[in-house]
Order: structure tokens, then sequence, then C-alpha cells
């Protein structure tokens, strides 16, 4: 399966590549903004190459040297609808949400493992 990640925060991304890696999910690639994200999602979609499913934090920069954005997940989901691009987005949050338009919102608590167990069994499902 190959992965997308948009997240800005290393220890997140460790973290949520971690889970992934256990469940035999070595495709990963990391986007840490949005202009970066969706060219490369485009480069997949034109060359061929499936991407299976994205998670993508809420706040992120839009573009390389900028600050993070709030809900800068929205402007992606958004995105994605807008150009009718269908591949599932997980968001994985230190916020608590619910998004109608995406696959799952996860809270991500670094200090438990409650939302490992959530972002498995999501994958689970798509699989």
């Amino acid at each position: 399966m190959r992965v997308v990640i948009f997240e800005d925060n290393e220890i997140k991304y460790i973290d949520v590549k971690d889970v992934l890696n256990s469940m035999g999910i070595t495709e990963v690639t990391l986007v840490t903004n949005a202009a970066d994200g969706i060219s490369y999602i485009n480069d997949c979609l034109e060359n061929g190459n499936v991407v299976d499913f994205i998670i993508s934090d809420m706040n992120f920069p839009l573009c390389y040297g900028v600050k993070p954005e709030i809900f800068a997940g929205n402007w992606l989901v958004d995105y994605f609808r807008h150009n009718k691009i269908k591949i599932p987005i997980i968001i994985c949050s230190t916020m608590s949400i619910d998004f109608d338009d995406v696959y799952g919102c996860i809270q991500y608590e670094p200090n438990t493992d409650l939302w490992k167990d959530e972002l498995k069994r999501m994958i689970q499902w798509l699989e």
C-alpha cells in the first residue's frame, strides 16, 4: 500500500509511520506542506501510481517556508473534493474533530495507545 502523510511534526510523523510499519505498510511518503503534497499526489495520478490513502494533520503549512495554517486540512479536503480526487483521507490531529468529507478522524494523543488502535482499525477497513 502507498500512503502519503501530511505532517510537519517529526515526532508525530514517526509515531504514525511506526503504526503503519507495524501493519506491514512500508511505502510511506512524508510531505510537510500542502503544495508539495498536492504536487506529489498529482504526479502519482499522472504516472498511474496508486495512492491508497492519506493521513493528514489539520495544521500544517500550505507551502514551503511559511508557518502552519490552522485548518489546512480543511483546505486539503476541499481541494480533493473540488478536483474529484477519490483518495480516502484519515485526519489524525491533536484536535478532537468530526469531519464529514473524510474517511475518518482520529485524535492523536502521544501519551496513549488508543489512537494507534483506532488508526489500525480504520486501515484494516480500507484493505
